[in-house]
């Protein structure tokens, strides 16, 4: 696999990396305040490439460390 080919994940695999429900993850697509990537669909099936949901997990904890209590 060449290094500039994308990785794309189905919404099992999103489920799973996250350790939510298919709602959950519904829920995260319907709610503009966490950002969530949108899918690109396919035939019906969504699909999200893997270099936009580790983007994600870094904005949302660098987002998350802005919010901790400093103590």
């Amino acid at each position: 696999m060449e290094s500039n080919e994308a990785v794309w994940l189905t919404a099992s695999q999103v489920t799973r990396r996250f350790g939510i429900s298919q709602m959950s993850l519904w829920r995260w697509l319907h709610d503009p305040r966490l950002q969530f990537p949108a899918p690109v669909q396919i035939r019906e099936r969504n699909y999200w490439r893997l270099d936009e949901i580790v983007e994600w997990e870094r904005a949302a904890a660098t987002r998350s460390a802005g919010h901790r209590i400093r103590v």
